[in-house]
């Protein structure tokens, strides 16, 4: 609030003034759209109406990587209300919205315009793209396709739908790969060395991939670029959720020869950290959702621990 006044207390015109309205609008509502996308992702339902409808979440170009981030944001908290409205169809038959597919191909198809802008943009900006462009760039990617796949699966209980997406799945794997690669560069090391940001990035979406792609390769390539940091992304700590991702592997592929996948009734449904319960400072409660008995079975809850002092 105070930013809000000295901003508008420096004139006294109505015309700049409700052109300094405008300009605080711009600048703020990213940041509190960022900030929803985070409180969101950890389980707040925001109360409030959207600001931005679907329809105007994408614009028809991007002017920079700043409007392509601006654009992804309003799309996964667009993204993250449908999949919250619907997520507790998968285990109700039958009470699906009617409107409820077409509400997920809208998102889809506003995701893929997502793309399509973004990619005209990067044909524009080729010759003058620098290592922050190229970083900027991987990290917006990577939160859209687990965005895409996530919209995707919105209905289904059965979690190995999610191998419709292995190819997704590992272009994200890869994009994060690249990250320390061009964090190499003088202008970037910085920020991938950053101990804190509020901001979400990657090891959100990497720490999804690695829990839900059954590919033993690919997620256990997301658990390594968990562990290869040590950030902390808003509530997302690379190593908390490093140790989590490898404990739901261990879970799932009990009893498994090398290579093999796990079997649907082995999947873990949902897993949280419960940090109010910790039992020592290095170790974590944590509580596990699955259905052990296939999916007529129902969930069943239980609860673990992760320990990270495990995690090298």
């Amino acid at each position: 609030m105070s930013i809000l006044m000295e901003r508008l207390s420096s004139h006294n015109d109505p015309d700049k003034f409700l052109v300094k309205v405008d300009d605080i609008q711009a600048s703020m509502l990213p940041i509190y759209t960022r900030m929803e996308m985070l409180s969101t992702l950890f389980g707040n339902e925001p109360p409030w109406p959207y600001p931005i409808a679907l329809d105007a979440a994408v614009p028809t170009k991007f002017d920079s990587l700043e409007d392509a981030r601006n654009s992804v944001t309003h799309l996964a908290n667009l993204s993250l209300r449908f999949i919250r409205s619907v997520q507790h169809c998968k285990y109700e038959p039958f009470s699906l919205p009617s409107s409820a597919t077409g509400e997920q191909a809208a998102l889809l198809h506003h995701l893929d315009l997502w793309t399509k802008r973004l990619s005209a943009y990067q044909v524009i900006c080729e010759a003058r793209k620098t290592p922050t462009h190229m970083y900027a760039a991987n990290v917006l990617k990577i939160g859209h396709i687990v965005m895409t796949i996530w919209v995707n699966v919105a209905f289904t209980r059965f979690e190995c739908a999610h191998d419709a997406y292995m190819h997704e799945f590992e272009t994200a794997v890869s994009l994060a790969e690249q990250l320390p690669v061009i964090a190499s560069t003088a202008d970037q090391s910085m920020r991938y060395a950053n101990t804190f940001t509020l901001d979400v990035e990657m090891i959100g979406p990497i720490h999804w991939v690695s829990i839900k792609c059954r590919d033993p390769v690919v997620r256990r390539r997301a658990l390594e670029v968990q562990r290869g940091t040590r950030r902390r992304e808003g509530l997302w700590d690379s190593q908390a959720y490093a140790a989590l991702a490898e404990r739901i592997i261990a879970l799932e592929e009990t009893g498994l020869e090398a290579g093999e996948m796990p079997p649907e009734n082995a999947r873990v449904h949902h897993a949280m950290i419960e940090r109010s319960r910790d039992i020592a400072p290095m170790t974590h409660v944590i509580t596990v959702q699955s259905m052990p008995d296939g999916i007529g079975g129902g969930l069943v809850t239980w609860q673990d621990h992760v320990s990270l002092d495990t995690i090298n």
